[in-house]
């Protein structure tokens, strides 16, 4: 009696064996690359969104420097002295910028610009019918900073509490724009303007490095903070870095 074989035989087995891992494989490689580009993207937008409300909101910021009701007003008359307290330096008559007295910051003055501002964090100022001695609104003093131990990017009123605007800020970087001879032109720019260059200041420039967490990169990252800066950085990890640079000019102490 013949028999007759039915079904796979071991060879066949093990060839259909091998031809469905090689293809999962595949579809897993696949997968991964897609999950690998979806963390890279959504790194690379974060980063990019930190950089770019950092410079955003700072410039917004600052520019209220110095800001008058009355533009004819003279800043002495405007701008009284102020003793220094736990978080500024001491504002002198008509001075409306000076050094945070915590992380790499300033303070700043200016009168409110519309009867329901808000300061820089969304607090309403109140202070348009409150004027001082002298007639005219109390102005308002708030302090920007950034805590390098954090890595945040802070914001408060002078004696508040202060708020982070935007974190993963791995570094920052300000510097003033100094005007040695009154034409209303910076001549240079400092980290740390000496004791008679306070008064003289007329523009900021600050650069943000923003940082997305977790190692993405296949390899560390060279870039070059500030921008301006003579020699290239090589990152010690493989995060993705972003910087971002302005310069602005203080309007309300320039014309």
């Amino acid at each position: 009696m013949n028999f007759r074989q039915s079904g796979l035989s071991l060879v066949e087995l093990l060839i259909a064996i091998l031809v469905s891992s090689l293809l999962l494989t595949g579809v897993v490689q696949v997968m991964l690359a897609k999950k690998d580009t979806y963390t890279f993207q959504q790194a690379q937008s974060q980063v990019l969104e930190n950089s770019r409300f950092s410079i955003s909101f700072l410039k917004d910021t600052f520019e209220k420097t110095g800001f008058r009701q009355l533009p004819q007003s003279l800043k002495m008359f405007v701008f009284k002295q102020k003793g220094g307290s736990a978080d500024c330096a001491t504002f002198d008559e008509g001075q409306v910028i000076v050094a945070s007295k915590t992380g790499i910051g300033v303070c700043i003055r200016y009168q409110e610009v519309v009867a329901d501002d808000v300061d820089c964090t969304g607090a309403a100022i109140g202070d348009a019918g409150n004027p001082n001695a002298a007639g005219y609104a109390e102005p308002v003093i708030e302090r920007i900073y950034y805590d390098a131990t954090t890595n945040e990017l802070l914001c408060g009123r002078d004696g508040g509490t202060a708020f982070p605007l935007v974190s993963d800020i791995e570094d920052f970087s300000l510097r003033y724009g100094i005007d040695s001879n009154n034409d209303r032109v910076a001549d240079k720019y400092v980290a740390a303007p000496g004791s008679g260059d306070w008064t003289k200041i007329v523009s900021l420039r600050f650069d943000v490095l923003a940082v997305a967490p977790g190692n993405i990169n296949t390899a560390p990252q060279v870039y070059r903070f500030p921008l301006d800066a003579a020699n290239d950085t090589t990152a010690t990890d493989r995060r993705i870095y972003r910087v971002a640079t302005q310069t602005i000019a203080l309007k309300n102490i320039v014309l």
